[in-house]
């Protein structure tokens, strides 16, 4: 039998006050936005919205159990705005609001905890649940556990679906202000000097149940933004100098975790020579000539130990380097092989 509810929409406050619970069976369907009374000490008086359809509802002061058949909807509001709503599909569903004097499922007017159950186990069902902020990100748990973050629609109104399979689920709302946990940063280590003009920059891994991505920060202005890895390498040169960088790990409801900041020098005059590369490369000072030393008899003589002595100092100076060139290539195919 099919009830049109708003025959006698006007009669359940009274009967509500004679007896100690309503009851309604069959199709019920609700063609005006019907009054339902709570205990007034913890919910004020709420509404069932014009439209809304059941196949049974009970309510008492604390509590309200109403079987929602599938492919409809049944809708709850105040004066001023929607409280939730259920939309069930692949069976029935039913909503149970359980509003002892302890208890924290309505606050600050919005409906914050309620449970759902179907027997059918493939069930799923449509949540709209008003919420006290507009454009903002809400986190929905089920027993206690996260289930998935939503923002609210300019309406202050946040959607989704469950089908996470079904006996009895408590389902809460709350805003998400829950920042992703803290994390290091590993390479460049602080304060290190480096060659490599396009270092990989590392950090541990941050962990949020809704984390979104990375932000990567150099010498404090955003370098790249939608890092899902816990890594980076430019893909252009950085300047030789000192640098600095940081990371922010963001979830999806924008909250942000900063890294402490890691500062790093790039060095760009080539490679640096040991000191025994440099001791060999100096010049040993030319000593002077003590004039009783060399003693040449005719200029004839002298131009010829002129010639000996420069081609001498040639023969020198072409050993040196070679034997300096010899000694930069092993010390930077040593340098080579350390860094690969």
């Amino acid at each position: 039998m099919k009830v049109n509810f708003s025959l006698i929409k006007f009669s359940i406050f009274l009967f509500f006050i004679c007896f100690p619970m309503i009851s309604f069976g069959a199709n019920v369907s609700f063609d005006a936005d019907t009054a339902l009374q709570f205990n007034p000490n913890v919910m004020p008086q709420i509404l069932v919205v014009s439209s809304s359809t059941c196949d049974n509802l009970t309510l008492d002061g604390t509590n309200l159990n109403v079987l929602i058949p599938d492919g409809s909807s049944f809708q709850l509001k105040n004066n001023d705005r929607s409280l939730i709503k259920l939309m069930p599909s692949n069976g029935s569903v039913e909503l149970v609001l359980n509003v002892a004097t302890s208890s924290q499922e309505y606050v600050s007017g919005y409906i914050v905890k309620w449970q759902a159950s179907s027997t059918a186990s493939n069930a799923s069902v449509a949540f709209e649940v008003g919420v006290s902020k507009a454009n903002t990100c809400y986190q929905v748990n089920v027993e206690g556990s996260y289930f998935g973050s939503y923002q609210s629609n300019s309406s202050g109104i946040v959607s989704f679906t469950y089908n996470g399979g079904f006996s009895t689920k408590t389902f809460t709302i709350e805003e998400d202000v829950s920042a992703p946990s803290s994390f290091s940063l590993t390479s460049p280590a602080n304060g290190s000097s480096i060659t490599d003009k396009t270092p990989t920059f590392s950090w541990n891994a941050s962990s949020d149940s809704d984390f979104s991505h990375y932000q990567f920060y150099l010498d404090g202005t955003l370098e790249k933004d939608n890092l899902t890895q816990n890594s980076y390498t430019p893909s252009s040169n950085l300047s030789c100098g000192d640098h600095s960088w940081y990371v922010k790990a963001v979830d999806k409801s924008g909250n942000t975790t900063q890294s402490e900041t890691f500062s790093f020098k790039i060095n760009c005059g080539g490679a640096i020579l040991p000191m025994f590369l440099k001791q060999t490369h100096k010049q040993t000072p030319k000593q002077k000539e003590k004039p009783s030393e060399i003693v040449p008899s005719t200029t004839t003589e002298v131009e010829k130990i002129k010639s000996k002595i420069i081609a001498s100092q040639k023969q020198v100076l072409v050993l040196l380097q070679k034997l300096y060139l010899e000694l930069l290539k092993r010390y930077l195919d040593l340098l080579r092989a350390k860094l690969s």
